[in-house]
């Protein structure tokens, strides 16, 4: 028999851990560290402007819908990836979504990579303890593999 098997952890809405969160000291500016396990390393600073922002009518000349408005932005050393974006589903779950845009170089289309952050969430969109990092998992990306 010449079947494959790996090990897929996964909670029962789908999600895997991919990383972890801490808390930034207060006297860095940096306000979140996003740490995953293959290594990589990501800065996360509040956006200064958000709350002004949300006082606003929307759209403006700056964003279109009240959903668009970032928390934080990501950074990888000196460059800016992407931006953290606080969600409410339609039952009333919050959490953040991560969103970082992304270009495949063959096809040059673009997409975005989309990360959550789902607890130890206030209801202000701040995280206030340690937390994790979850990616939305792909069962059509392991079809050839036996899940466990």
């Amino acid at each position: 028999m010449n079947e494959k098997t790996i090990q897929v952890k996964v909670d029962e809405y789908g999600y895997m851990n991919v990383g972890d969160v801490t808390i930034a000291k207060k006297k860095d500016n940096i306000d979140l560290f996003l740490k995953f396990y293959t290594g990589i390393q990501w800065i996360a600073f509040k956006n200064s402007y958000y709350e002004e922002t949300m006082k606003l009518e929307f759209p403006n000349e700056f964003y279109t819908a009240i959903t668009s408005v970032p928390k934080y932005r990501i950074f990888d050393k000196y460059t800016k990836i992407g931006h953290i974006f606080p969600r409410e589903s339609d039952n009333g779950w919050r959490y953040l979504a991560l969103v970082i845009p992304k270009k495949n170089k063959k096809t040059m289309k673009k997409y975005n990579q989309l990360y959550y952050i789902t607890n130890n969430i206030d209801h202000n969109y701040h995280v206030y303890k340690p937390t994790l990092i979850l990616k939305k998992s792909n069962y059509q990306k392991y079809s050839q593999y036996k899940i466990i």
